[in-house]
């Protein structure tokens, strides 16, 4: 665990607000800020309206919403804070139990992410807190990516039958879009994002992914044929898997599965009918869904990533890969994106193994 300490030295100077209750919570979060960020605090208030207002009239970086604020209602202010910003507002729980489904809802309502705070808050949630604020920030104000690292390992050629399939769950939403928002808009690859999500969520979920990252990003329809350029979320509650043409198929097979969509589902049927390319990524999330397929994937011959548990919001699926020796590379979340843009080439016409020095599951350092 990253102490609050060392995370204040680490986190991106940024502008912030906060809407949430006062009281010691609050001053706890406050305190727990870095100088810098301390000093670009916008404004913090308890009152809707004051909040509604302030919105209108900055700008931050973040904006730190607090569900206790307005309990029920904290759907339809985030509708209205929609409105004047387009920010990422981090949605703060005392309780993920008791307020799942204000979370998750939250989420499908443009949200960005979510962490559960409990009262009093401690070291451990105020670090964890730091983290997360600390991923966002990578992704919003977009610093510039060092990449030469990627020099020590051999490209990889793909072509326009190379295909990304990647899986994550919880803490997902703010790992793809970071993942993606490192890829040029003319990535030559096609993508499919399996996302365990409701499906009254996904709508909301394909729009804010679409407004914040370089390639254009829709929910995936039956019948869709996987184009280069172009990337597809998963957008029911059925299994989405790959057919012998080449097109996308939503099915409720296998009935058991209690993962909706499936990671493991989409891997398994990419192995069977998928006549390009693929590299599968396993991202943060809870249990173990798609580990079993990305190994799939791999004794496929085809190249396979995993997140590493640092930068993991819940390291259970590539954890479980890890452990299955399903993924050829693990590696932080911010350097998966770049990863990608190493392996695929567009200008030649065909996919190879990394080196030598980043098999075995682990890169090499």
């Amino acid at each position: 665990m990253i102490d609050a300490t060392e995370e204040r030295r680490r986190l991106y100077r940024m502008t912030l607000a906060f809407a949430g209750k006062a009281g010691k919570r609050f001053n706890a979060i406050k305190e727990c800020l870095p100088e810098g960020a301390r000093n670009d605090l916008l404004w913090a208030s308890g009152s809707q309206a004051e909040v509604i207002k302030y919105c209108g009239e900055s700008d931050p970086d973040i904006l730190l919403l607090d569900i206790d604020l307005c309990g029920d209602q904290t759907i339809d202010l985030l509708h209205q804070i929609r409105l004047f910003l387009d920010c990422p507002i981090l949605l703060l729980t005392t309780s993920l139990q008791q307020q799942r489904s204000l979370v998750f809802r939250g989420l499908g309502s443009g949200a960005f992410d979510a962490l559960e705070l409990p009262d009093p808050v401690g070291e451990v949630g105020l670090s964890a807190m730091l983290q997360k604020m600390h991923r966002i920030a990578r992704v919003t104000i977009r610093e510039r990516r060092h990449l030469d690292a990627l020099q020590k390992i051999q490209r990889v050629q793909g072509s326009r039958d190379t295909m990304i399939a990647i899986g994550t769950s919880t803490g997902g939403p703010s790992a793809v879009v970071e993942l993606l928002s490192a890829l040029p808009k003319e990535f030559a690859a096609a993508i499919v994002v399996i996302l365990h999500i409701d499906v009254q969520f996904s709508q909301s979920m394909a729009d804010w992914m679409n407004a914040v990252t370089p390639m254009p990003l829709r929910l995936a329809c039956e019948g869709n044929q996987p184009k280069v350029g172009e990337i597809l979320l998963a957008g029911t509650n059925e299994h989405l898997t790959m057919t012998a043409k080449g097109t996308l198929h939503y099915t409720t097979d296998p009935v058991d599965n209690p993962y909706r969509p499936s990671a493991d589902v989409f891997f398994h049927s990419l192995v069977q009918h998928w006549k390009g390319e693929a590299v599968g990524v396993l991202l943060t999330g809870m249990g173990h869904d798609g580990a079993d397929g990305l190994l799939a994937m791999r004794n496929h011959g085809w190249i396979t990533i995993a997140q590493d548990e640092q930068s993991s919001t819940i390291y259970g699926m590539p954890k479980a890969a890890a452990q299955m020796n399903a993924a050829k590379q693990i590696m932080p979340l911010d350097s998966i994106g770049p990863e990608l843009i190493c392996l695929i080439d567009g200008d030649e016409g065909k996919v190879h193994a990394p080196s030598a020095s980043v098999q075995g599951g682990n890169r090499a350092k």
